[in-house]
């Protein structure tokens, strides 16, 4: 089976840190395009009302994380 492309999901942890270059790694080896997928807790997305986070003030913090990742 011939592979075009190959999606990559990470997630702030470490461990998804490390199967990301291991997907990195693949697609160099197979010559083969990547796209890059961030996921998200849905508890995260939603804010927290009690400590004053709105779902935007979230979705912006959420956002800031997944490029600096």
């Amino acid at each position: 089976m011939a592979y075009k492309k190959i999606l990559i999901a990470v997630d702030s942890s470490e461990y998804s840190m490390k199967a990301a270059k291991k997907g990195l790694e693949l697609i160099h080896q197979l010559s083969v395009k990547a796209a890059l997928l961030f996921v998200i807790e849905n508890s995260k997305a939603l804010g927290n009302i009690d400590a004053g986070i709105t779902h935007e003030q979230a979705s912006i913090v959420l956002k800031k994380e997944a490029e600096q990742l």
